[in-house]
């Protein structure tokens, strides 16, 4: 016996090849997300944007404080400073957008903006 194919079967096979297609498409250009940016303010006022995906280290000296940012395979972190608690260097590497390194001595603010958004609401140590 010989099965007949019917113009519902071909309407839904196309259907459903193009809901897959869609389907790619929609994750390939939600995996593609842009690089974000690295933002650093110091008393409130902009001090720098570097991008998150190229690695460099950005010192940031004033008359009496030093801190070295980090920038190195898409992390961040604060990588020394000479503040008296050193929470800001202690703090676990940043690499999501929305997440910041605060060195509060310093009034220094290091926050990514733009890129993937992270998993995670909070993070708790």
């Amino acid at each position: 016996m010989f099965k007949v194919i019917r113009k519902a079967d071909i309407i839904l096979l196309c259907v459903l090849l193009l809901t897959a297609a869609g389907s790619a498409a929609f994750f390939a250009v939600r995996l593609s997300d842009p690089p974000g940016q690295v933002v650093i303010t110091l008393d409130g006022q902009p001090y720098g944007t570097y991008d998150l995906d190229s690695d460099r280290e950005v010192e940031i000296r004033g008359d009496d404080f030093y801190n070295l940012v980090r920038i190195e395979g898409a992390v961040v972190t604060m990588a020394s400073s000479d503040c008296h608690n050193q929470v800001c260097v202690e703090h676990a590497p940043i690499s999501h957008s929305g997440e910041s390194i605060i060195c509060l001595p310093h009034k220094l603010v290091v926050t990514i903006k733009g890129g993937k958004e992270a998993e995670v609401d909070a993070i708790v140590q």
